[in-house]
């Protein structure tokens, strides 16, 4: 894949630069001189869009818990996390936003919402960005898992789809490290129209009965680099993603250059690419990664409706069921996706397209070994499987 070859390096030299920018001269500010509690309970919104519009280094100090709702950060911006960051459960104070262009109808599996929440940590048209430390993020979702009906007995109660927790939107220059994110409300990294972006030694995690916490889901975003990673949750622990059916089409902005690498997953679904897929998808590399208790390990998931191409993709060195838990499929190629409407239009424009796809040095155990199921009328090529066991 020469495109794959040719800029992943740009992305990890642009990553060093900034590294070296980010930690020079830039002002440091503590949150706790600007007014912050950190206790846990008095929300320090306030104290926190203060630091950040004073400062290039924003520290949440450890030993202290601070309570907010949600903000956004703004170009050539650090935010170090050495406490715990809380994210509010109280949804009045969750911004309403319209929904992506891409996504114009729910992205929860309820048909009835409309528009969605906004992001606790949000970023817009932005550039050198990066959130760092070994403190938590604690998304505090189980109230919102709740809310959604997406747990046992427990009714939809939401107007609106889930926030994301960190969502970056038409950003570059974006790196994530060695923070702790735990029980995110919905998706945890929702890179939006982004470009050059690392993500390293970030530990994200959530329970398996948590429902829609994808953990990274680069969506229509290029040169992106996720690697020594350690993710869970109780959906996709990496989807990539460009749009929705005729909205995703229309918009028109691939994900492409992608490498995830050295990643453990304890339990979760398994790294995929799509549902959402319509932009298109392609240049991407997964190699280095042991899945334990994980339901769709390597999983590429598509349908009638979504159109878009998916090529050029590689899984390599891949070990399955580690420890000796289940694996559900090892592998998947679907274009019948359970996600998608069984009733969704068969129309041309929205054939899913699959090509030039290698699974090789792959080894473990699984239930079934792997499912390849395409559409008739435009059947997946180029699929290789080498040194599968």
């Amino acid at each position: 894949m020469p495109p794959m070859v040719a800029l992943l390096p740009r992305t990890l030299a642009l990553a060093w630069c900034f590294a070296l920018i980010c930690t020079g001269a830039a002002k440091v500010c503590n949150v706790l001189d600007y007014g912050a509690k950190g206790d846990g309970k008095t929300l320090d919104t306030h104290s926190i869009e203060l630091a950040i519009a004073a400062c290039g280094t924003v520290l949440l100090p450890t030993h202290y818990s601070f309570l907010s709702a949600p903000f956004n950060l703004t170009s050539n911006r650090v935010l170090t996390v050495e406490g715990t960051l809380l994210a509010t459960t109280e949804p009045q104070l969750w911004p309403v936003v319209a929904p992506l262009p891409s996504y114009p109808k729910p992205v929860e599996n309820f048909g009835s919402m409309v528009n969605r929440y906004g992001a606790f940590i949000g970023l817009f048209h932005a550039e050198n960005v990066t959130i760092n430390g070994t403190g938590t993020i604690d998304g505090q979702g189980f109230v919102w898992w709740e809310r959604s009906g997406r747990l046992p007995g427990h009714k939809d109660t939401l107007k609106h789809t889930r926030g994301r927790l960190y969502e970056p939107m038409y950003s570059s220059n974006l790196f994530v490290r060695d923070v702790t994110i735990k029980n995110a409300p919905f998706w945890v990294v929702h890179l939006y129209v982004c470009d050059n972006v690392l993500i390293e030694r970030v530990t994200i995690e959530a329970p398996v009965y948590s429902r829609n916490t994808d953990c990274i889901d680069p969506d229509s975003s290029s040169n992106v680099v996720v690697r020594n990673c350690t993710l869970s949750g109780g959906d996709d622990q990496i989807a990539i993603k460009s749009g929705q059916d005729g909205a995703g089409r229309q918009f028109g902005k691939p994900s492409f250059n992608i490498l995830v690498e050295n990643i453990i997953v304890p339990h979760g679904d398994g790294i995929s690419i799509g549902s959402e897929m319509s932009g298109g998808v392609h240049d991407v590399v997964v190699r280095n990664v042991k899945f334990d208790d994980v339901l769709h390990p390597l999983r590429i998931k598509t349908g009638y409706g979504r159109g878009g191409v998916v090529s050029n993709v590689l899984f390599e060195n891949i070990e399955l069921a580690r420890l000796g838990q289940v694996v559900g499929t090892g592998i998947t190629v679907d274009e019948y996706d359970g996600n998608i409407l069984p009733n969704a239009s068969h129309a041309k424009p929205g054939w899913p397209n699959i090509h030039s796809i290698t699974f090789q040095n792959i080894v473990g155990g699984a239930l079934t070994a792997g499912i390849f199921q395409c559409i008739p009328e435009l059947p997946c090529r180029n699929i290789t499987m080498r040194n599968v066991s």
